[in-house]
């Protein structure tokens, strides 16, 4: 499980451009398409904005519920900011994701809205007519954990687990990675992460 530590050094919302907007879906031949960039992004390797679990803004608090899902609802900040059948992946989705039966994962670098190199995963679909396509995931870290940027990336999904922690917070399952691996674990709601979204296949 993870906890915030302090740090001195820039906050991750710094990296960051605006509100961002709407991004491509790319199809990697999976259930889902995916999102070219995070929320708040305008670009594969911008960091985006950060979110608590559940909240729809930067500054805004988890939302505490047990075992539920947010996709589709007044809690998904994918579905609230982008609309047209964008959401937050279920759990399902982003394992999916993970799979190296299903994707490549390349640690490399891309160059983000403000011309800086950004460390984070290539990731490119294995499923047959669809090689061509990838999305960049950006190792962008958390808000309060900045010496995880550029070598950590998490990412939200929209599904809560039926489990509490030792301090009685529930958890909310997501990607975590770094170069050496790429998997899906959990993490206390309080958090702020990023999101990258997803929407049915063809909803175009």
């Amino acid at each position: 499980m993870l906890a915030c530590e302090e740090s001195t050094e820039p906050a991750a919302e710094e990296e960051t451009f605006g509100d961002g907007k709407v991004a491509t879906a790319i199809d990697l031949g999976l259930s889902v398409d995916w999102a070219e960039w995070n929320i708040g992004g305008e670009m594969p390797a911008d960091f985006g904005l950060y979110f608590q679990w559940g909240a729809t803004s930067t500054d805004g608090s988890y939302y505490d519920a047990i075992g539920e899902a947010n996709f589709g609802t007044e809690h998904d900040a994918a579905h609230v900011r982008w609309g047209d059948g964008w959401r937050m992946p279920t759990t399902d989705e982003i394992r999916e994701l993970v799979n190296d039966a299903n994707c490549t994962w390349e640690w490399t670098t891309q160059t983000n809205s403000h011309g800086s190199e950004v460390n984070g995963y290539l990731v490119t679909s294995k499923k047959e007519g669809y090689t061509q396509n990838s999305i960049f995931l950006p190792a962008s870290g958390e808000t309060g954990w900045s010496s995880k940027i550029g070598t950590t990336g998490f990412l939200w999904s929209g599904s809560a687990a039926s489990i509490i922690d030792k301090d009685g917070t529930a958890v909310v399952y997501g990607i975590d990675f770094i170069e050496d691996y790429h998997v899906t674990s959990s993490y206390t709601r309080e958090h702020r992460f990023p999101i990258r979204p997803v929407r049915e296949r063809n909803a175009d």
